[in-house]
């Protein structure tokens, strides 16, 4: 009989798992669809033979942000308008959203954010980019002109933890449909990644997972803490979402230098890269945080024009080849195609 002495066990059971390890986190990242509500989820990573490999994802991005009124919603409608510019198809797409600055439609009140939304993206019917809508205690769908009683976890983020059934599967279907084909799709998250467990975000985390896309993260630095935001959600996050961050962007920062050092220690603290510094835009440097309900310029197009050509600027290449306007604009200039905002329903 073969005895065999418990330290050479240990060393043998250790290299053992760590060859199992090794094994299991070179598998292929696959989607599997999250029981019962049709949205996906992410199962490993990827990497192949001499090095890690991203694996092919449909066109597009998820901008998500860890602190609430941090300019997704202006960072999103300008990569639409950028592509716009270039004559590139884009649709763009947010489940919920917050009515906290009214504009009215054919659809009714909804937060004009998402009208500015449609505009950017080239489509008339503010349903084709947004599913559902908060207002006074109540989540509708616009489509159906359903609704749910409804509470917030934020200023702009909704409590779906404490949502009936019906309606979390309704909120999750919309996100299978809209994020399903492979055309280049813009997701915007609601409020701030980290306010609910991943499984109950809907409008963050979980758009994410069911997108497959690139995620982005924007900061903005005019309140503070945008390093200890940034960290603290790259600890609690999943490995499945943490694997689809492409990096962040800084917004709303006094300086560019301030900006840099400040992006700098964001990278070393959480392996991230940063895609943008952007200073405080001038033609909103007298607004509130939330904005207003009129335009900043002749015309909501021309602001959205302005806007964009603005960060385009200050954005670093790998982020305009993520967005496909790497290279100058066909027409040679932002502000050359003009749409009536009117026209939005």
């Amino acid at each position: 009989m073969v005895t065999v002495h418990s330290t050479v066990l240990a060393w043998i059971v250790t290299h053992a798992l760590r060859a199992w390890t090794h094994r299991h986190d070179r598998t292929l990242l696959v989607r599997q669809p999250i029981a019962g509500d049709g949205m996906t989820r992410h199962t490993g990573t990827t990497s192949g033979p001499g090095g890690a490999h991203a694996p092919r994802r449909p066109p597009g991005l998820t901008v998500l942000s860890s602190m609430a009124g941090s300019g997704k919603s202006m960072l999103a409608r300008s990569f639409a308008v950028m592509r716009q510019h270039y004559g590139l198809p884009t649709r763009m797409y947010k489940p919920v959203a917050v009515t906290l600055t009214s504009t009215w439609t054919t659809r009714g009140e909804v937060d004009t954010s998402m009208m500015l939304a449609a505009l950017a993206s080239g489509v008339d019917d503010v349903a084709q980019v947004l599913s559902f809508r908060y207002r006074a205690g109540q989540l509708e769908e616009l489509e159906s002109g359903r609704s749910w009683p409804a509470d917030l976890v934020s200023e702009d983020g909704v409590d779906f933890s404490a949502l009936e059934p019906d309606a979390l599967r309704c909120i999750r279907a919309a996100c299978a449909r809209q994020t399903a084909d492979g055309a280049f799709l813009i997701c915007e998250g609601a409020g701030a990644i980290g306010d609910l467990p991943e499984e109950w975000d809907l409008s963050n985390s979980a758009l994410a997972l069911a997108a497959d896309r690139p995620v982005l993260f924007t900061v903005s630095a005019r309140r503070g803490a945008a390093l200890t935001s940034l960290v603290g959600n790259r600890q609690l996050m999943s490995r499945q979402l943490g694997a689809l961050v492409a990096g962040f962007v800084l917004n709303n920062l006094a300086t560019e230098a301030a900006g840099r050092r400040l992006a700098e220690r964001i990278e070393q603290a959480t392996g991230w890269p940063c895609l943008g510094v952007i200073p405080r835009i001038p033609l909103y440097d007298h607004l509130p945080d939330r904005g207003t309900d009129t335009a900043n310029a002749a015309s909501w197009q021309e602001e959205l024009d302005i806007v964009a050509e603005f960060i385009r600027d200050h954005m670093t290449p790998p982020l305009r080849d993520l967005i496909g306007v790497a290279d100058p604009a066909p027409d040679g200039s932002p502000g050359a195609r003009t749409r009536d905002p009117s026209t939005v329903q």
